[in-house]
């Protein structure tokens, strides 16, 4: 039961010995309070202390104290509570739960393990739009920010960033004092860089293997990762990877219908396996690959390669029943059988004016050239024409070549020449000729020719004729009508060396076949 008279009794007692004694008091740091229980409830209109414990284990001075040592309270700390504070409500959920508004919070640390919600900002009993907010009002508009400290460490920043109207929120990374994200009043977010420009700007020096950006499916195994593109109402194109077949897809799609897919198209090459295109499309390939371009439709007749020239088509290559056509704009041209034979709808068409044939050499090692005159022993080729069955010219590129199985090409076999079988071929002549005349082998097998008038032409000599002189070659018009200067086919080239060892000698066209 209260007693009033005691406890006036024990103040006045208390302020008789302060009053007669005041040297007793003075190096007093604590005073301790004590009611008698049940004590009444009462109101202070001022209360204040240096230092404050509260809590039913923190009240026990014997074990949580300032001046223990080791002290159990530490000496920096002036206010330790033990439980829960609530400041504008009276069911505190949290260490600290604060219902209303804090201002001018310079500082507020809390430490604790494996905890989480340490500050409550609880308005949902006192506003009726039930917000809650944390304002920082720092004097610089650059100096508002959130830290985040492990054991002493600062670890990350967030706040103002360093404009100085400080109107980018940034996140910093502690340790190195880098801008890692970037969020303007514009409503741009930048990662690497504090100035971007567009709704999301990446700034990162890119790395083999590790890219920009990485898009990852949360699903097990080999599965779908992408992006998709959307206009207002529908998305339209999307640029994903398949992990089972290990694919790229990239897709035009105009919600209901596949739509176009543009590369460059305001200028520029497109490369395939190449980084550096010289054509509008520049696909390049190792031997070793199984093709270059692949068409592969699912009727005949369909697929190829069309060729356009201001929008109107000039030429079509496709497959049909196993052969390959070749059709202009409105006609078949050519074609390709699979048995490699060829047709032609209008004839064909060549430089070299002569049909030949590939023949084996005599002799491997001889040097034998083209427009040589030669003789054919025992069916091989060679320049030494005495007794030979044959008397022949040697040719290049010949119009038609016979004897060069696509499979075991002759083309730079040394063991085989070009021999001209019917046409007109160039050779070097020596000593006076006409047109008409009759040209034979020198002799001297040195592959060049002598001629003989049809006045004076014998059985013998007819026999081992090569053929008749059509005319004789003026310089002059064969650079003109065969532009060797310039020209890099290869009949044009095989001109180009023989006037080049003309020397003495006469050149002349020769009818071969006719004789």
């Amino acid at each position: 039961m209260f007693r009033p008279n005691r406890l006036l009794l024990s103040f006045s007692l208390s302020l008789v010995l302060l009053l007669a004694y005041p040297s007793l008091f003075a190096q007093e740091e604590s005073i301790t309070m004590t009611t008698y229980y049940p004590s009444p409830y009462g109101s202070y209109r001022e209360m204040r202390a240096k230092r404050m414990a509260i809590g039913d284990d923190y009240i026990q001075g014997e074990t949580y104290s300032w001046d223990s040592l080791p002290p159990s309270i530490d000496a920096d700390a002036d206010l330790v509570v033990e439980g829960n504070v609530g400041i504008g409500t009276t069911t505190p959920a949290s260490p600290l739960q604060v219902n209303g508004t804090i201002t001018n919070l310079a500082t507020f640390n809390y430490t604790g393990s494996n905890s989480v919600g340490k500050i409550l900002f609880d308005t949902s009993g006192s506003f009726s739009t039930g917000r809650a907010a944390i304002r920082i009002n720092a004097k610089s508009a650059v100096g508002s920010r959130i830290e985040f400290d492990q054991g002493g460490t600062n670890i990350w920043l967030a706040g103002a960033g360093a404009a100085s109207d400080g109107t980018n929120f940034e996140f910093y990374a502690g340790q190195t004092g880098k801008s890692v994200l970037t969020l303007k009043t514009d409503g741009n977010v930048g990662i690497g860089t504090t100035a971007p420009d567009a709704p999301l700007h990446i700034k990162k020096d890119w790395v083999i293997n590790q890219g920009t950006i990485k898009i990852q499916s949360s699903a097990s195994g080999n599965k779908w990762s992408g992006l998709t593109l959307f206009d207002d109402t529908k998305w339209g194109a999307y640029f994903g990877y398949e992990g089972t077949n290990n694919d790229l897809h990239l897709q035009n799609y105009n919600g209901g219908s596949y739509g176009d897919l543009l590369l460059n198209p305001s200028g520029g090459n497109v490369g395939i396996g190449t980084a550096s295109p010289g054509a509008k499309l520049h696909v390049y390939a190792p031997a070793s690959s199984a093709a270059t371009i692949r068409t592969d439709p699912t009727t005949t007749g369909w697929g190829g390669l069309q060729f356009f020239l201001s929008g109107a088509q000039k030429w079509w290559i496709y497959e049909a029943s196993g052969g390959l056509n070749y059709e202009d704009s409105n006609d078949l041209q050519a074609r390709f059988d699979a048995d490699a034979s060829a047709k032609n709808d209008d004839g064909w068409v060549t430089a070299a004016v002569d049909y030949g044939e590939y023949m084996k050499k005599l002799n491997s090692s001889e040097d034998i050239k083209p427009f040589e005159v030669v003789g054919i022993k025992k069916g091989r080729v060679t320049k030494n024409t005495e007794k030979a069955t044959l008397y022949m010219i040697t040719s290049s590129n010949a119009g038609i070549r016979g004897g060069n199985p696509i499979d075991t090409s002759r083309d730079n076999d040394k063991e085989w020449v070009v021999v001209a079988y019917a046409g007109q071929v160039p050779v070097l002549v020596s000593g006076e000729v006409k047109e008409g005349d009759y040209l034979l082998p020198s002799g001297k097998h040195d592959g060049k020719s002598v001629s003989v008038s049809p006045a004076n032409i014998d059985f013998e000599t007819y026999r081992k004729s090569i053929g008749i002189v059509l005319n004789i070659v003026d310089e002059k018009d064969y650079y003109k009508d065969f532009n060797i200067k310039n020209s890099d086919g290869g009949w044009e080239k095989e001109l180009k060396k023989l006037l080049e060892r003309k020397g003495k000698y006469t050149i002349v066209n020769v009818a071969v076949g006719v004789k």
